[in-house]
């Protein structure tokens, strides 16, 4: 059959020799459970679908009054590459549960953010995920937010009190980090943000106190430097050097605890640079664990933030409150993920 023509579910179904009612429940998930399909069955419908040009005609289903099977994805446009990495996983779970995903992306623009949750409710999004809602403004996002099953990434806004949320217990990894400096006798250690808005970034310095104080670790001068940038990209090793000759030859300190990859490996250059030997003279930590956390030279120390499991959880999250039947939340309900550190060779 020519690919010009408009190939629908029942040639699909007549090329492989199935039913329109098994091929529907394989490419449109219908059927409610009701029909069961085997896995080979499944690849040969998926697989002749995609062969044929077959697409759904989405909008014809919904004006007849079926769901939309879709799900929106609004994330921060500067966003760290773990988020490009959870919502990677979170895409793989939704198409086995035969759902699609539509992206937006916001960066610290509260009327970008408005606009997508309008454009998705217009294009009938069943649920959305949002890693993007950590503005100054955000008092007005829980009105944006509270007709539609929605999940939040890592940080809900303060006045956001009833909501569904998933979050990585940074507190947590960086405890295992300051005990791990400690044990290697790195206990004047400083720490190495960014953006100063940020709620996350707030979490972080809490949970770094939070540490050193369970630790009685002495305070220092200098301990917490915080990066005025809200875009990692705009970020120099030129900084960092700055910042980490100031820490290890004014203030004395050995170790540095990052809030991510990036600045740690800009960390690790900034000390070739000065001839300062990681982890000798300076023990370096970061947190993300990713893809190039272990090539860069000495390889990075990092706290892993569990991707798999958090990206498993969260679509499982928009999948209770889409199928369930969805209710305003009433109280918030999270998960919380557990990190654990990687150790290297950079601590």
């Amino acid at each position: 059959m020519s690919r010009t023509n408009t190939i629908r579910l029942v040639d699909v179904a007549q090329a492989v020799g199935v039913s329109s009612v098994a091929a529907g429940s394989v490419l449109l998930g219908s059927g409610k459970g009701s029909v069961r399909v085997g896995k080979a069955t499944s690849e040969k419908i998926r697989r002749v679908a995609r062969e044929m040009g077959y697409r759904p005609n989405t909008a014809a289903r919904q004006l007849k009054g079926e769901k939309s099977k879709t799900i929106g994805v609004l994330i921060d446009s500067h966003a760290p590459v773990v988020t490009s990495e959870r919502v990677a996983g979170i895409e793989r779970a939704c198409m086995q549960r035969g759902y699609r995903l539509i992206f937006g992306q916001a960066h610290n623009d509260l009327e970008v953010f408005k606009r997508y949750i309008d454009d998705f409710v217009s294009r009938g999004v069943e649920g959305l995920i949002c890693a993007s809602h950590d503005y100054e403004q955000a008092d007005v996002i829980p009105n944006l937010l509270a007709d539609i099953p929605c999940v939040l990434f890592l940080c809900r806004p303060k006045d956001l009190e009833a909501c569904t949320y998933i979050e990585v217990d940074l507190a947590d990894g960086i405890a295992q980090a300051v005990k791990h400096l400690v044990k290697k006798k790195k206990n004047r250690i400083g720490m190495i943000s960014i953006n100063p808005a940020s709620r996350t970034t707030h979490q972080r310095i809490e949970g770094f106190n939070a540490a050193i104080e369970a630790k009685q670790i002495p305070r220092l001068n200098g301990q917490i430097e915080v990066l005025k940038s809200k875009d990692m990209r705009e970020i120099s090793t030129h900084e960092i050097s700055e910042i980490v000759l100031k820490m290890v030859k004014i203030q004395n300190i050995n170790s540095i605890i990052c809030s991510n990859d990036i600045i740690a490996g800009h960390v690790i250059r900034a000390c070739k640079q000065a001839e300062i030997n990681v982890p000798k003279d300076l023990a370096v930590i970061g947190c993300d664990n990713s893809d190039f956390s272990v090539i860069i030279d000495p390889s990075l120390t990092t706290i892993d933030q569990n991707v798999k499991k958090f990206s498993q959880e969260a679509a499982n999250m928009i999948f209770e409150s889409i199928e369930n039947g969805f209710e305003p939340v009433k109280e918030s309900r999270g998960i919380l993920i557990k990190p654990r550190l990687v150790v290297r060779g950079s601590a």
